[in-house]
């Protein structure tokens, strides 16, 4: 039996005792029981019995307000219960996050500290060599070469006790395949001169396809942000038809010289291609001279001068760079030429900020 039942029978108790004495009392008359000590007792015995009953309607209300009162503390305690485990949840989430992008971030700046170390243009634009010729992206620049025998000292690409490594290439066109020790002359590209030699020949489709990537080359470097570099022509990269846009002094003009030939009848020989050509590698010697004011570290290995003579051709380390008769000697200026193009791609101008202004 809980307290409340408890409660309820000893109130009860104390109101039929009232109520007896009440009616007890009321019959008897006044006079009759003044003087009774019977009487006396009975009313003492009821003035405690209603104090008694008014303690105990207090303590009652007292517990109600008790009980009341804790319930409304459990319910505050669970409230509160939840918004803690609330906010546990919610920092431990927050936790995680800030250990997973601490761990980004750390993981990006160690990319950051290797893509810093890349060269994209000399990636994109790969200048290396097929024998004596030169290549970019796989495509050689030249005219023509000796052909160099397996086996023979000059044959650089040939592996100890192996076969000839063959160059990459990116382009199908032009390559050249391997040569044959049974039949020499069976290279579409290889035929002899006239003092009996074998000699490599390029096609101009080639040569063509590799002046269009070095010409989209050299847009590239001047389309770099803070790199300065400003040629005084205009070069338009078209793949194998690229062209040469040549400004006048005022530059209220443009001359467009075709920057591609082939092998068909020309009146006046090669004088538009090597006009192109000139205007070419004078925005090679701006980007130079943009590099060099900047990084004067980056020297050519091969100087780029003008002659004397009365055009001002182009010289690439003592080589006319005009194509001519002699195919040789063209081939190495290319060589030359596209050797100071790679060092000129050494230059790193996003760490020249201050040029903005």
């Amino acid at each position: 039996m809980d307290d409340r039942t408890l409660d309820c029978e000893v109130d009860l108790q104390l109101e039929r005792t009232a109520a007896h004495i009440r009616r007890t009392s009321v019959a008897e008359p006044r006079a009759a029981i003044a003087g009774s000590d019977r009487f006396q007792d009975d009313l003492a015995t009821c003035s405690d019995e209603e104090s008694l009953r008014r303690k105990l309607v207090s303590v009652r209300r007292r517990r109600l307000q008790c009980h009341r009162l804790l319930e409304q503390a459990e319910a505050q305690q669970n409230a509160l219960d939840k918004q803690l485990l609330a906010v546990i949840r919610q920092r431990d989430e927050a936790v995680l996050d800030y250990r997973s992008v601490r761990i980004a971030i750390a993981t990006q700046q160690r990319q950051l500290q290797i893509s810093r170390q890349w060269n994209v243009t000399n990636d994109t634009f790969h200048i290396w060599h097929s024998g004596p010729f030169v290549t970019i992206n796989g495509l050689r620049l030249g005219a023509e070469a000796p052909s160099m025998e397996v086996g023979s000292s000059a044959d650089t690409d040939r592996q100890p006790n192996g076969p000839i490594e063959q160059p990459r290439r990116y382009l199908g066109f032009g390559a050249q395949p391997a040569p044959s020790t049974a039949n020499p002359s069976s290279n579409s590209n290889e035929v002899r001169n006239q003092e009996g030699k074998n000699t490599i020949r390029i096609h101009w489709t080639e040569i063509n396809s590799a002046l269009g990537q070095v010409c989209l080359l050299l847009s590239t470097l001047e389309q770099k942000q803070f790199c300065g570099i400003r040629y005084r022509h205009e070069i338009v990269a078209q793949g194998s038809t690229s062209k040469i846009g040549i400004r006048s002094i005022n530059n209220q003009h443009t001359a467009y010289y075709n920057l591609y030939s082939d092998d068909s009848f020309q009146l006046f020989g090669k004088r538009n291609f090597n006009t192109a050509l000139q205007a070419l590698v004078q925005c090679v010697v701006d980007a130079a001279d943009a590099v060099q004011a900047r990084d004067p570290t980056i020297t050519l290995p091969h100087a780029l001068e003008k002659t004397n003579t009365r055009s001002g051709d182009y010289v690439v380390g003592g080589l006319s760079v005009a194509y001519g008769t002699d195919g040789v000697e063209w081939t190495r200026a290319m060589k030359y030429l596209l050797t100071d193009i790679k060092q000129l791609m050494m230059f790193k101008p996003f760490a020249l900020r201050h040029a903005r202004s």
